[in-house]
């Protein structure tokens, strides 16, 4: 093999190699509610008590324009038998932060309310608030029609769950191989007469 051969193959090989989840998009996080400072109200939704720990995820993608764009899904499990989704937002002041590298920073979600009377609870009547940032953000559970209500700030934190997206760097497989196997065949042929 000439030494422009290997050298492609290795610079090749080496961009194959490199991991892309640093700019993988989209990106799953998950959400953890637990720590921080906690203000219990009467209202224990489905008997959870006031400190459990609380967990769900969010889907979002740096590259997109909009916020329709970036934030692709959203949910968090309030109780065992109540689960928010994107779709059960109410307020459009949502928003969504990231550093330069791409990766979620923060968030915003004003609120949330369940319309599904065929809930073991009439949620329409309960609201969820939620933040995340670097003071470690804020949950609210409340009633909407009474005082009743379940806090904490600094208790919501986030982090990316494992990325598995390969990018395009699985197309320079071919690339490499081609390399080798052409470098191989370019051999000097010795005539003799």
């Amino acid at each position: 093999m000439t030494t422009k051969t290997t050298a492609f193959a290795a610079v090749a090989l080496a961009a194959w190699l490199a991991p892309t989840t640093g700019n993988a998009s989209p990106i799953n996080y998950t959400i953890t509610i637990s720590g921080g400072v906690h203000t219990c109200g009467t209202f224990r939704p489905l008997n959870v008590p006031c400190d459990a720990v609380i967990t769900g995820s969010i889907l979002v993608d740096s590259e997109g324009a909009t916020l329709a764009e970036q934030l692709l899904a959203f949910s968090l499990e309030a109780a065992p038998q109540v689960t928010y989704l994107l779709s059960d937002s109410l307020n459009p002041a949502m928003s969504v932060t990231f550093d330069e590298s791409g990766g979620l920073t923060g968030f915003v979600l004003p609120l949330f309310r369940r319309l599904d009377s065929s809930q073991p609870l009439v949620l329409a009547q309960y609201a969820l608030r939620l933040t995340a940032n670097a003071q470690g953000g804020s949950f609210a559970y409340e009633g909407a029609f009474s005082d009743t209500w379940n806090r904490c700030t600094g208790c919501v934190s986030i982090s990316a769950t494992a990325v598995s997206e390969p990018g395009a760097s699985w197309l320079l497989i071919p690339a490499v191989a081609l390399t080798l196997v052409m470098g191989r065949r370019r051999r000097q042929v010795r005539i003799s007469i």
